[in-house]
């Protein structure tokens, strides 16, 4: 198993995207929605909430409840209404504005769905790119998906293809530091 500063960089990397292999068609719900220092005096549009078609830029911090290993923190940018983020969480940035925060609580089935125990193969280590070692996250050559490499002996390796983060409620911190609406 990764340490956690590996795992750290792991889940920047997978995460940057918080569409990829996101469940469609489930919500997470706000827990808090705060206002913090909007003037609305600022660039022209700013303070108008997020719509479908709003471009958002945001501040996002993941946690793991009960786990003091994972934590993501990262920007992100992204279209409202594209689905190029989890959908519960474009559900709860909607109507958001420049400056809200909110804290979204998502299951494991609104994040990155359950942990598949099948969604693992044993590969010979021949067949991996040298210096790979247990924690690593590689692309599947034969396959083009990514999967984290959780053993490894002198002949075989254990890839797993599922996502870092499947089987864990996950907390999302938001705030939401520009939107841009289409005129």
């Amino acid at each position: 198993m990764a340490n956690a500063r590996q795992y750290a960089v792991t889940m920047m990397a997978i995460v940057g995207c918080l569409g990829v292999s996101a469940p469609a068609g489930v919500a997470g719900q706000p827990v808090q929605k705060s206002m913090e220092g909007s003037s609305g005096q600022t660039k022209e549009g700013s303070s108008a909430p997020i719509t479908d078609g709003s471009k958002v830029t945001l501040l996002y911090q993941i946690t793991v409840p009960g786990d003091d290993r994972i934590e993501v923190r990262d920007l992100s940018q992204f279209v409202q209404g594209q689905h190029e983020m989890l959908p519960a969480l474009e559900q709860a940035v909607s109507g958001m504005r420049r400056g809200d925060k909110a804290e979204v609580k998502l299951s494991e089935d609104q994040a990155f769905g359950a942990y598949d125990s099948k969604k693992k193969t044993v590969v010979p280590t021949k067949e991996l790119p040298s210096g790979v070692k247990a924690g690593d996250i590689i692309e599947d050559r034969r396959t083009g998906q990514q999967a984290t490499i959780t053993q490894m002996s002198d002949t075989d390796a254990v890839m797993d293809y599922n996502h870092p983060l499947a089987g864990k409620p996950l907390l999302f911190t938001l705030t939401i530091l520009d939107v841009d609406n289409p005129q």
